[in-house]
């Protein structure tokens, strides 16, 4: 797929916002979305719909504090709270931080994930946990790098050497832009071999 045309994404469907991870729908195999707070993942996800308002958003980082639950096709897509917002309280983060731990170890319908990470910040502790739960899965892990819309041509060149060492650590390491719609096409071919 040479681009991504709205027409030729899913309608998609909201399927509810959970405060308790063991209630999230299991009848089909599911990917979840991860990432810091403001690090694009929202704008990932809104790319993959036909109605880009159905992803729940808001104009504050950090609000989401539920797993909100997407159907994408034959999957459901799981957008996750984002970590490391600084304005949170250390209870906050820590329920949530412990809310996400526990899906990613129990949930036994995790396909992948996609990780966002802002293409100009280097993956930090919680990047190299995910990364490593990942692992221990035998779970494929996508490091999307966000936001490459704001780079000119050497500094993408930068980003896409820098991201030559992450390689190892994840099953493939993508820069994107959401509003440029590039390096989508390989996200939808990847989240094809799922169904």
């Amino acid at each position: 797929m040479k681009t991504l045309e709205t027409e030729q994404l899913p309608e998609g469907s909201f399927q509810g916002a959970f405060g308790d991870p063991l209630k999230i729908p299991t009848d089909k195999p599911s990917v979840v979305f991860l990432g810091r707070s403001n690090s694009g993942k929202s704008s990932l996800l809104r790319s993959f719909f036909r109605n880009s308002s159905l992803v729940r958003t808001s104009s504050k980082p950090g609000s989401t504090i539920t797993l909100n639950a997407y159907l994408y096709r034959s999957l459901y897509f799981i957008d996750t709270p984002g970590f490391g917002y600084a304005k949170r309280s250390r209870w906050e983060r820590d329920v949530l931080s412990e809310m996400i731990s526990l899906y990613l170890e129990q949930a036994s319908t995790i396909k992948a994930g996609i990780l966002t990470l802002d293409c100009l910040r280097e993956p930090e502790e919680e990047e190299s946990y995910i990364a490593e739960l990942f692992r221990s899965h035998r779970s494929p892990l996508i490091l999307a790098l966000t936001k490459t819309d704001r780079l000119n041509q050497k500094e993408l060149s930068a980003v896409r050497k820098r991201a030559a060492v992450y390689e190892e650590f994840y099953h493939a390491v993508i820069p994107l832009s959401s509003v440029k719609r590039s390096g989508l096409e390989y996200l939808l071919r990847f989240f094809g071999s799922l169904y």
